[in-house]
């Protein structure tokens, strides 16, 4: 699925820069639509999977946004697809689903008559770790208390109605649960600030970022302009203003000069490096000398 949804990427990308716009435009809604697929896998990757392809749709987006190529009703079809997603929700359940399946695994190996303790891993195969079989049985109950809290805390520090992620997370519980590389990844989330489409603070915001992306143009469509403030999308063009979710309030607009814009979080620093010299602010914004569009006869 992944390699498809690539191929998809690439095709509404090189529709776009020769003039192919319904056709980009329909490869774009099928990307989309098979970054929604991935999430259904049950496997402790599927949300990161599904992140990752997300995020890699956003390029013939955002090109063909920069553009001015997308129509109205393009746009109209492209942010309902957006609006689907909630990538907090997908992160939470996942975060349940991976606590159980490996409480459910280690609770049984003190019980169990196997000569060789080993967990499943996340290539399909199975892990052995010689340590395992001098440690006490009970500890294996430990750990599932350990694994417990953790996804406890992880989906405490995650307000989703309100979309907002807390940063305060203690990980030295982690370090020694049997956990394989793809799940301590998943749990670790590079420490939830990471510039990656595998952090769910990252992956979530630039998600928001595009909706008020293509909100904006659908307002310039209508309108002739972009507006000043992005009040003014509400309520036609967006429900509500998305957030920054590692500050919990809406996403700075910055309008530019040529009609242009920047849409600006502030990163895991909470400042607005708008004026400094070194940023880590995350940015969805376009080329002040893009060159112009190829449109289709």
């Amino acid at each position: 699925m992944e390699r498809l949804h690539l191929v998809f990427t690439i095709r509404a990308s090189a529709r776009l820069q020769t003039g192919l716009v319904i056709g980009a435009g329909d490869d774009l809604l099928t990307s989309l639509r098979l970054a929604q697929l991935a999430r259904q896998s049950p496997d402790s990757y599927s949300t990161t999977r599904e992140q990752f392809m997300l995020m890699r749709s956003f390029q013939p987006l955002w090109e063909g946004l920069a553009g001015h190529q997308w129509n109205k009703p393009q746009l109209d079809a492209i942010q309902a697809e957006l609006d689907r997603f909630n990538l907090l929700v997908d992160h939470t359940n996942a975060v349940h689903r991976l606590v159980l399946a490996n409480i459910e695994i280690w609770k049984a190996i003190p019980n169990s008559s196997a000569a060789q303790i080993s967990v499943p891993s996340g290539n399909g195969g199975f892990r052995v770790n010689s340590d395992w079989e001098a440690q006490p049985r009970a500890w294996w109950y430990y750990n599932c208390i350990q694994l417990y809290r953790l996804g406890e805390n992880m989906i405490a520090q995650m307000d989703v109605p309100g979309e907002r992620v807390w940063l305060n997370m203690s990980w030295n519980e982690l370090y020694d649960l049997p956990l394989d590389h793809e799940s301590q990844q998943f749990f670790w989330q590079y420490q939830w600030n990471g510039i990656t489409p595998a952090a769910v603070t990252f992956a979530q915001t630039s998600l928001n970022q595009a909706r008020i992306a293509c909100a904006l143009e659908r307002f310039r469509l209508t309108n002739g302009a972009y507006p000043q403030k992005l009040d003014e999308l509400v309520p036609i063009w967006l429900k509500r203003i998305p957030n920054d979710v590692l500050r919990g309030l809406p996403i700075t607009y910055e309008p530019v000069e040529n009609n242009s814009y920047r849409l600006r979080a502030f990163g895991p620093n909470f400042v607005n490096d708008r004026t400094n010299s070194v940023s880590d602010d995350w940015l969805w914004a376009y080329p002040t000398n893009a060159p112009a569009a190829v449109q289709s006869p």
